[in-house]
């Protein structure tokens, strides 16, 4: 009789435990309270990212970056980086920095029409080889026209070349500005295909 009795047991819990297995997984404990965590542990970050991109949209009114050494600056763009003169901008792989700035009526005895001299340093913190290019450079005016650089005979200029990793070069820029007077913005950008731009003022 005994025997009879463990063996109505053993098919009960056999048949408890088959039950079990086919209940719907939403009435499963052990699935049930994992998977609301981790709703709500999504949609808390959801809620989060929303609440990061509008306080970053409200911090940068008209593209303009979210805090500015330079408030009023026209064609200020959310990724501008901008500097003091003697200030380092980072970019892919650039470590740049503006060490003077100043006017310069002749570079030479043919060439006496009036430039801005900029000195800069740019070293590559890749490890690859990278490109730097006088023409990365250009200059706002205060009249808000956009100048290239100026090629001049000049020995100082920073012309174009490569650097190893690690490498760096320093050089001048000049740009031809004549009797302009006013707050000028030197811009830089060595990436086409990132909006990333150093910004130095100087006022002449």
């Amino acid at each position: 009789m005994a025997a009879d009795e463990k063996t109505a047991k053993a098919e009960a819990s056999a048949q408890k435990a088959y039950a079990k297995s086919l209940r719907p997984w939403y009435k499963k404990k052990r699935l049930l309270i994992p998977g609301v965590l981790a709703g709500i542990f999504l949609l808390g970050a959801v809620i989060s990212a929303i609440s990061g991109d509008s306080e970053e949209t409200a911090s940068s009114e008209n593209g303009a970056p979210k805090t500015s050494l330079f408030p009023g600056r026209t064609d200020a763009q959310h990724e501008d980086q901008e500097r003091n003169i003697g200030g380092s901008a980072k970019f892919t792989g650039y470590t740049t920095t503006v060490t003077a700035a100043g006017f310069q009526q002749s570079v030479s005895p043919f060439e006496q029409a009036g430039y801005l001299k900029v000195s800069v340093t740019v070293e590559n913190r890749e490890k690859e080889t990278q490109p730097y290019n006088y023409f990365d450079w250009v200059l706002q005016t205060p009249s808000g026209q956009v100048l290239d650089p100026t090629i001049t005979s000049s020995d100082e200029d920073l012309n174009s070349g490569s650097l190893i990793s690690g490498g760096t070069v320093s050089g001048a820029i000049l740009f031809e500005i004549a009797e302009q007077k006013g707050d000028f913005y030197i811009i830089y950008k060595p990436d086409p295909f990132n909006a990333a731009r150093g910004i130095w003022k100087v006022t002449v």
